[in-house]
């Protein structure tokens, strides 16, 4: 009884594994068409002297009079809390109302490019208001993650909608982009070392959530399992077939969730091939297998 047990368990075990192989012709398609794309930060992790030398003209740029009267233009956006806007262009006028009444947001791609520029700028002038400006925003990325990895698209998160893990419009994933240059790219040596190993972490307990959140379908009951504890474990969701994501998913358990009233519940498309990009993070787990497979829903 016992042999047969563990037959079972491996034939499910290897039914699972043959699920994780991805197609790769469609992979290779979608990401050589995304990673062409001058998105998500790219970075060299380890530049030799001649990209030192390349970079120096920018770092020249970064001290210009220009250069400098836009980094002011972006402290002046920055929240209390430590994000910026949405759908504004910090760079181009100061910001002259209330600060206590900017909403700062990691959608639409705020917050990111600003804390970007203010690294890069620190680098090249010293100036202690933008690393300081730098760490604050860094700081409320860090505090903004959920327990179970993902992030909202506004921290504190509220009640509606954006409360949710949010794939929508990469915002989850360009957020771990950024987490993972602070982490790894010498650009950041600024960054103290605590604060790096928080990255890291971060970035750690986000592909996590990510892998957690890819939508199963189509349980299969194993009828010939006969072990009661065996069979409710295979028959719950566990080795449904792999599929994508959709544009949100709950904070808690992970489940798909809608957005707007209507933005139902779906498979994403665009937020699942954003998503696949993110195979790039040096995280796949032994023998070379797909971090994010899809095969099944492909």
């Amino acid at each position: 009884m016992r042999q047969t047990l563990d037959k079972r368990k491996k034939t499910i075990s290897n039914r699972v594994s043959a699920e994780r192989r991805p197609v790769e012709s469609i992979l290779v398609f979608f990401l050589t068409i995304f990673l062409s794309l001058p998105c998500f930060g790219s970075y060299s992790e380890k530049p030799d002297d001649s990209s030192r030398r390349r970079r120096e003209p920018e770092r020249d740029w970064y001290r210009s009079a220009e250069a400098r009267q836009i980094a002011d233009n972006i402290l002046s956006w920055q929240s209390p809390q430590g994000s910026w806007p949405k759908n504004v262009n910090t760079r181009r006028n100061p910001y002259s109302g209330d600060p206590n009444k900017i909403e700062g947001t990691f959608d639409n791609g705020a917050t990111t490019g600003e804390l970007r520029f203010l690294a890069r700028a620190f680098n090249a002038t010293g100036d202690r208001r933008l690393e300081q400006a730098f760490l604050k925003g860094l700081d409320h990325i860090l505090k903004a993650q959920y327990p179970t990895g993902g992030w909202p698209q506004s921290y504190p998160p509220g009640d509606s909608y954006p409360r949710h893990i949010t794939f929508n419009d990469g915002t989850m994933i360009r957020l771990m982009f950024l987490l993972r240059e602070i982490a790894e790219s010498p650009d950041y040596d600024f960054v103290d070392a605590k604060r790096r190993q928080a990255v890291k972490e971060s970035v750690d307990r986000g592909i996590e959530c990510i892998l957690k959140c890819q939508i199963r379908v189509n349980p299969v009951r194993d009828t010939s399992l006969e072990d009661s504890g065996l069979q409710e474990k295979f028959s719950n969701g566990v080795n449904g077939k792999l599929t994508v994501w959709c544009a949100q998913h709950d904070e808690v358990d992970y489940s798909p969730r809608p957005g707007r009233t209507y933005e139902l519940v779906s498979f994403s498309g665009s937020e699942s091939v954003g998503i696949l990009i993110s195979r790039e993070f040096p995280a796949c787990k032994g023998g070379g297998e797909s971090l994010f497979p899809v095969s099944s829903f492909l």
